[in-house]
């Protein structure tokens, strides 16, 4: 839903749900709680509205929705799309800039020098010893790693898969 402020005071919402958008009635926006204006969302039988605005902007009317489009400056300044236009809009999110909290340590950062490891220079840290060993996936690797018909191999998957500590 969009909610805003009228001039009188009172809330003024619009539905966004299905294929098109309706006014809420009145009487349903009187019990929304909420500080800007802007796209919302809340769960069915809930006054508790969620704030989107920040990533999710639209006008008044709700006829121009801009997403965020990449572009982030150090600044804050980012670019938003209206994907249905092509209309591009600077915005600046100074609260973006920083992460929220620090940073845990990652078990595969590399150590701080370099060192003998096996028959090479590297930076590799230590096998962890709760790393479960894959035999087939690692011999497999090996044997590709070595054949040379494969001078680019790529390992894909998500976060947290063991891509990094393949030995």
């Amino acid at each position: 839903m969009y909610l805003s402020k009228r001039e009188s005071g009172k809330t003024r919402g619009i539905a966004l749900t299905g294929l098109e958008t309706g006014h809420i009635k009145d009487s349903e926006c009187a019990s929304f709680s909420f500080e800007h204006s802007g796209v919302c969302v809340a769960p069915e039988q809930s006054t508790r509205v969620f704030p989107c605005s920040v990533l999710l902007r639209s006008n008044r009317e709700c006829t121009s929705f801009l997403l965020p489009n990449g572009g982030m400056k150090s600044n804050g300044a980012c670019e938003f799309i209206d994907y249905g236009s092509g209309a591009v809009e600077r915005v600046e999110l100074p609260e973006f800039t920083s992460p929220p909290a620090q940073r845990p340590p990652s078990d595969t950062e590399g150590l701080g020098t370099f060192d003998v490891q096996s028959n090479v220079f590297g930076n590799l840290p230590v096998i962890p010893p709760s790393y479960v060993r894959r035999g087939k996936l690692e011999a497999d690797l090996t044997a590709r790693l070595r054949d040379r018909n494969h001078p680019i191999i790529t390992l894909h998957g998500g976060g947290g898969m063991g891509k990094t500590s393949i030995p």
